[in-house]
């Protein structure tokens, strides 16, 4: 059951509705703990099964999210605790499908967002962790899948990104060091939820970014007030966005809003004595809450 697939096609679907196709998918293990006591004067440990548990499942996708998984994300992000019946079609290179994963009432886990570079022209995915409260698989009924919307797919650039943060200067930001949104699960103890997973409220990371030193006077400025002059106060902090655009830097494939933000460390990035241009900067930024836009394409 566990593992890592690569092969073949992956169908995401959400609430009954095939949304996409996935990069990868990894986990999904059906397994029971193995308890261990020593029992008579012979001191053998015997073993038995423990409880029944099914480990999360690690999907990949890419921008822009299909609408059931933005609307999924977005409402766990505000800290509600949002379940959804979810469905790993595995197919074969014709898409028709060999084999069903049935993960139902699944809670988002996390949401990897990988490193934005401008220097780079990979492929950007978004990594999502789900844990489900039960796993059924099906053999596959051989019907071809067609995604919704899927003709209008973009593929996305982790070059191919816009920072905005509270009236600096975000041009010249070259990179912003992958981070995650989180969420931890815990068993629920009490009443008919008894083994059911609850969700705590979401932490959202810190940002590193690199930036030139040209036109860094703005955000120089804000650390002298913010750190050193401990200026620090909710009226200090800013508001900003990190937005995901196609090959035509154009069209916006999926934006983050950013609020609470702060700047905690400023320095020069390590440079070599024989290096001309000017060395990179490093900003760390705090962030309250991170919210999902509104879906661009609509």
């Amino acid at each position: 059951m566990a593992g890592q697939f690569i092969m073949g096609t992956f169908a995401l679907e959400i609430g009954g509705t095939v949304v996409g196709f996935v990069n990868s998918v990894e986990g999904g293990a059906i397994r029971a703990d193995v308890i261990e006591e020593t029992l008579g004067p012979d001191g053998i440990a015997r073993k038995h099964l423990g409880a029944l548990r099914y480990e999360g499942l690690v999907i990949e996708v890419s921008l822009p999210l299909a609408r059931e998984l933005f609307d999924w994300t977005a409402q766990t992000w505000s800290g509600l605790e949002s379940r959804r019946d979810v469905a790993i079609l595995d197919c074969d290179f014709n898409r028709k499908v060999k084999r069903v994963r049935r993960c139902f009432q699944s809670l988002i886990t996390e949401v990897r967002f990988p490193a934005l570079d401008a220097s780079t022209r990979e492929a950007g995915y978004l990594t999502i962790k789900f844990r489900p409260e039960l796993i059924r698989v099906e053999k596959g009924d051989g019907s071809t899948v067609v995604a919704k919307g899927e003709a209008k797919s973009k593929k996305w650039v982790r070059s191919n990104f816009r920072f905005a943060l509270g009236g600096l200067d975000g041009k010249r930001v070259k990179r912003i060091d992958a981070f995650a949104v989180k969420q931890a699960l815990s068993d629920d103890a009490l009443g008919e939820a008894r083994g059911e997973k609850t969700v705590s409220a979401p932490r959202f990371p810190d940002l590193s970014v690199a930036m030139s030193q040209k036109d860094i006077e703005g955000w120089e400025k804000w650390a002298n007030e913010f750190i050193v002059q401990g200026n620090s106060g909710a009226e200090q902090e800013k508001s900003g966005s990190i937005e995901f655009l196609d090959a035509s830097l154009k069209e916006v494939l999926g934006r983050i809003d950013l609020s609470g933000v702060g700047i905690f460390r400023i320095a020069d990035a390590k440079g070599e004595s024989s290096q001309d241009s000017l060395r990179d900067v490093e900003i760390s930024l705090y962030v309250e809450q991170m919210a999902l836009s509104s879906d661009p394409r609509v």
